[in-house]
């Protein structure tokens, strides 16, 4: 049986190893794969009953990143029935402080036989404590996926699914569009895809597709590395068009976290456009697929946004991490606040006071105040587990922005609950 913290029945993410290392699978469902440690998982809709060899077994259960990991050991016999109660509670509780959760890329099918559906994603959301997740219909070369899909919306409860689309043009970068109806066409265009239409196309027409549309584009995983993306060595990896629309577009969003590229290297490019006053958002997604066996748990990327009701925007989730109303994150949740103005606020030059919150379950060496892309303070460390508020003073210049960043020094080779290598979060800019 699972519980959460106010005694009820809940979902959860479970792992069951034997101790020869021999994993369980769930006779129910999906049985899933982290790519990051070799561990299987699988989802527990409130209980589940399991027919095991004799022998020990360790269970791991979390629900989310800010959930504190329930380990423990179990005995089986073949002389009676072993009934384990999974007691969950979390270090933060995101939707009390007033934000969403939210994964702003994945997939729901990739070319497989078997089709995920969204209530497929639902029972997976609710495992991560994710509110929100924005399915990308995506082509595989010439074939569309779900296609049929795009635009399409659905609810339960506090979880919401709407599915977008990406246009994967491998020659000019990858871009998601969020909060569209109708799937820009063609699907993708340019060098090292089949031909499909005009090839005498850039991404400056996505961007004035979206426009048009009240859609919302985003650069997808722009930077593989953790060294600064516009060295000689490293410029290749940001997407050929990524910087001009960076500068022309008023706006865009930039994916600063996904599951398999670096935060701190896509930092350093966001850094060099908010530094000329382009309000690039800062966006977060997985990039997983959801009917896929190997892949990281929704929300691995995720972003924790304070909805905003706009009348460009209907969606008020988008609508608050485009007006960067929000901090990203991979595990640690971090709220910063300068003077009273919150991430996407402005607030005056010259001293000012700040506070920030960080909750983690894994340890963060760097603790950072960013201004105008430059670390101007170093903090405290802060261990797994733990939580934190550190005050302070910050100098803040006539014109820029401000933000908080906190992150693992080293790559993590086991991370749970997260199933990123690199714990990190990062606040949107206070301009």
């Amino acid at each position: 049986n699972v519980f959460n913290a106010d005694k009820q029945l809940d979902v959860a993410r479970v792992s069951i190893e034997s101790d020869n290392g021999h994993p369980v699978a769930n006779p129910t469902g999906a049985t899933l794969v982290d790519p990051q440690t070799g561990r299987t998982y699988f989802y527990v809709d409130k209980n589940l009953t399991l027919t095991l060899p004799s022998g020990r077994y360790k269970i791991l259960a979390t629900k989310g990143p800010t959930s504190v990991l329930f380990s423990e050991k179990a005995t089986v016999t073949n002389t009676k029935v072993k009934k384990l109660d999974i007691a969950l509670t979390r270090l933060w509780d995101s939707n009390s402080a007033g934000y969403t959760s939210a994964d702003f890329h994945v997939h729901l099918n990739g070319d497989g036989h078997h089709r995920a559906t969204h209530e497929d994603a639902l029972l997976q959301m609710q495992g991560e404590d994710l509110n929100y997740l924005a399915p990308m219909s995506w082509n595989r070369w010439e074939r569309r996926i779900d296609s049929q899909l795009v635009g399409t919306e659905t609810r339960l409860k506090s979880q919401q699914i709407v599915q977008g689309q990406e246009i994967r043009s491998h020659f000019h970068g990858h871009v998601g569009l969020l909060s569209v109806k109708e799937p820009f066409s063609p699907w993708f265009f340019g060098h090292y895809f089949p031909a499909l239409g005009s090839t005498d196309m850039s991404n400056s027409d996505v961007f004035a597709y979206a426009n048009k549309v009240g859609s919302f584009a985003t650069y997808v995983h722009p930077v593989v590395t953790d060294g600064d993306p516009f060295t000689d060595e490293n410029i290749s990896q940001i997407p050929l068009e990524l910087v001009t629309d960076g500068v022309l577009e008023p706006h865009m969003g930039l994916e600063l976290v996904c599951a398999w590229t670096s935060p701190l290297g896509t930092s350093k490019l966001w850094y060099r456009l908010l530094n000329i006053g382009q309000p690039v958002s800062a966006m977060s997604g997985t990039d997983g697929w959801i009917d896929f066996h190997r892949t990281p748990a929704v929300g691995t990327g995720r972003a924790y946004v304070r909805a905003l009701e706009d009348d460009t925007y209907s969606d008020p989730v988008v609508a608050g991490a485009i007006a960067g109303r929000s901090f990203v994150t991979t595990g640690p949740s971090l709220l910063f606040k300068v003077k009273d103005s919150m991430p996407g606020d402005t607030v005056t030059a010259g001293e000012q006071k700040y506070s920030l919150a960080i909750a983690t379950t894994a340890t963060l060496g760097a603790v950072e105040i960013i201004v105008n892309g430059r670390v101007v303070q170093t903090l405290k460390a802060i261990k797994a587990g733990q939580t934190q508020t550190y005050q302070g003073t910050v100098n803040l210049p006539e014109g820029g922005w401000v933000a908080a960043r906190a992150f693992a020094t080293e790559q993590q080779a086991d991370s749970w609950p997260t199933m990123h290598a690199r714990p990190f979060a990062h606040s949107s800019p206070i301009w």
